[in-house]
């Protein structure tokens, strides 16, 4: 399996109801692709976590990295992983500021190796095992 994470800045505004729109058409697209992973928005950022084969997952960030609605800031990509962690989600909407203790936990996580990874402050391996981490947990939920 490949994986891809991302953090964007959008560059337009987004409101709840596009990002719900934008997670649907993703989660379609990413069922024929064999795709997983998940969308996370909150203050006109993104971060989106995709795994599959190399070939999709490459095609997908292709498509996902031309998109003039926003602005990849920090990608990570790394292979060699032995399955998909999310077999179940096509394209998993992680919504901020949801009222479940354990997302709003795991979201001041995901936020702070945000920040950490932007700021140049984690090594490409260190994000990825921070990631995968963060990613252990949410699949837990």
């Amino acid at each position: 399996m490949n994986v891809v994470a991302y953090r964007s800045v959008a560059v337009e505004p987004f409101d709840d109801s596009t990002v719900t729109t934008l997670a649907e058409q993703s989660a379609s697209k990413n069922e024929k692709l064999e795709i997983t992973g998940y969308l996370y928005f909150d203050s006109g950022q993104f971060f989106q976590y995709i795994e599959g084969t190399e070939e999709s997952v490459k095609a997908l960030y292709h498509s996902i990295a031309s998109d003039t609605r926003h602005k990849i800031t920090h990608k990570i990509e790394f292979s060699g992983q032995a399955e998909q962690i999310f077999p179940n989600w096509r394209m998993w909407n992680v919504k901020a500021g949801w009222p479940n203790q354990d997302l709003q936990h795991l979201e001041t996580k995901l936020k702070s190796l945000l920040d950490m990874a932007c700021a140049q402050r984690l090594t490409e391996i260190e994000f990825a095992k921070s990631l995968q981490a963060v990613n252990s947990q949410i699949n837990l939920i």
